[in-house]
Formats: structure tokens, sequence, C-alpha cells
């Protein structure tokens, strides 16, 4: 596809820990590594959980909110020690809370990743950043444009997935009767999600996540140039803002003097779906596109069709 580089995030949990900025390259893992700590990551999720709580989307926004509020407190009652020692009991030793400093900081503080899952919950999940002082950045759930006011008014920073959903073919003309008309406009406003958040002030980022066939990947994207967004918009949420969400734009987004040498070559425009990527260039090596037939295998194919058509 292209990419040289990603924002790995943990896959477990509600507080999944920080992601990190890696080169998709070969060799060893600590040359990789760009940004060790990017944001931390939150997904509302209820489920695989080892003791078992919580059990509901309100139990995710309690538990939030409350880790957000110890942290805090536990970043005041150090503060408070570390000026009155003799008044104040030492705070307990909290790796978990410690970790959580750097979000809650009123100085530059380390975005938040939120992944709500529904609309509603985007909404939600602002309302959280704006009690907790956090700088949020939303994954989109795709649904944004049932509640496109709330979207806008939750975060100026969405990473939004490329992820729309596919239209059956049924059987018999008829069969349509039975498909709901909330399902025709979720069908129908899917590719239009990501152009529907990028008409307001909002940073938008494309990403591969959740994803089910990578090959999907440029389809859709062209779905949504379809649908409005236009190429200069489409490069810089593959490029700019996500380098700029990660912290790293002096080493990414763009090819200029003094950053990595990460470009992708491509036998066409790369917004064309049909166009071949031949070769994905990461911190100056480069790496060909080995689904690609090679010269050879092309010669030996040319001469295959050859014959048969002699025969």
């Amino acid at each position: 596809l292209g990419f040289a580089a990603g924002n790995v995030v943990p896959g477990k949990g509600i507080f999944r820990g920080t992601s990190a900025l890696a080169l998709l390259k070969e060799g060893d893992p600590n040359h990789m590594v760009l940004v060790p700590d990017v944001a931390q990551c939150i997904v509302f999720d209820h489920s695989n959980h080892d003791d078992g709580y919580p059990h509901s989307l309100m139990g995710v926004i309690a538990v939030i909110r409350q880790t957000f509020l110890d942290a805090r407190h536990h970043a005041i009652a150090r503060s408070y020690f570390a000026k009155h020692p003799k008044e104040s009991q030492k705070p307990d030793f909290n790796p978990a809370l410690d970790a959580l400093q750097s979000s809650v900081r009123k100085k530059d503080p380390m975005p938040v990743i939120f992944e709500p899952g529904s609309a509603l919950m985007t909404h939600r999940a602002g309302v959280i950043a704006r009690e907790m002082k956090l700088q949020p950045i939303i994954v989109a759930s795709g649904q944004e444009w049932r509640r496109a006011d709330l979207a806008n008014a939750a975060a100026n920073a969405f990473i939004v997935p490329v992820d729309f959903p596919s239209i059956p073919k049924l059987p018999e003309e008829d069969d349509w009767d039975q498909v709901s008309l909330e399902q025709l406009r979720a069908w129908d406003w899917a590719p239009e999600n990501p152009v529907l958040l990028r008409r307001g002030n909002t940073k938008v980022a494309l990403t591969t996540h959740g994803l089910g066939d990578l090959k999907s990947f440029r389809k859709n994207l062209r779905k949504a140039m379809d649908r409005g967004m236009s190429e200069e918009d489409a490069l810089a949420s593959l490029t700019i803002i996500p380098a700029q969400m990660c912290g790293a734009s002096n080493l990414l987004g763009e090819i200029a003097p003094g950053k990595l040498a990460n470009f992708v070559v491509v036998d066409g425009n790369y917004f064309d779906p049909k166009a071949q990527v031949t070769a994905t260039w990461v911190e100056g090596k480069r790496y060909p596109n080995r689904s690609l037939p090679t010269k050879k295998e092309k010669k030996e194919k040319e001469e295959s069709e050859k014959k048969e058509k002699k025969k």
C-alpha cells in the first residue's frame, strides 16, 4: 500500500497504554521506533476484561472518568508532598497513574486517542476530554454522518478508517424490499464520512485500522474521493496530518531536506486503485512490491501468450 511508518497501538483493554510510531521496515526493532510514546489510547470496550468489569458502556465511562480523576489527584498529592514532606504522607507508588501524568499535565499534554465505537459515544468522548482538559484525537466509527454536529464539537482531530460496508448481491430484485431504509442510508453515507468530517476545521488522518482486507483500502479511498474528497486533502490525510498527530513533523510527512527518505513509487496515480505500487522506500532503502511479476516472469508470460495465439 505504500505506507512507510505506522502508529502501533496495544490491542486489549480500556486504557491500552501508549502507542508508538515505528518505521515499517526490516531489521533491528530498536532502529524502527521513531516516537516511543505518541498518545494514550482509550477504547470504549466493555468486553474481554479479566475481572469481568465493566459490563456496560456506562461502566466504561465511569472507569475512564474515575481513572483520570485519580491521576489528577495523584499528581496533586505528589506535588504537595514534595513541598511539605513533614505535613503529609508519601503517596503510594502507582505506575499506572504515573503513566497518565503526561496526558493530564497542563503544559504540552500528550494526546489521548479515543476509540468510542459510535456517533453518540463520540459525543461522550468529547465531554470527557473537555471535563478532564485532555487533548483528544478520535478514531471515527463510520457513523459520524448520523450526528455531524456532535462529531465536530467532540474534537478537531480524527483518525478515520477507510472501512466501508460492502453492498451485498441479492438473488432477486424483490429482495431489496426487505432491506431497511436505515441500512440503505448507512451504505450510502459511509464513503462520504471522511469528507463530512473534513468539512469543518478538523484534521483527518486516514487509516487501515478495521479493514478485514487491506486490498480494499485504495478502492475505498477512491470511493471517498468520488464523494468529494480532493486529491490534495487525501494526500495530506496520508502524510502531513498523521505526521503532525504523531509529533513527527520534523521527520515525516513530506519529501524535504533533513527528513527521512520515505516515499512510494507508483506506476500511475496512487489514487487509481488499478495503478500498481512498484516500490516503497523506507529511510532510504527500497522495498519492491514482491507481489508483482518480475521481468523474467513477464517475458515468460508474453512468450506463452504468443505460443497460444499461434496455436
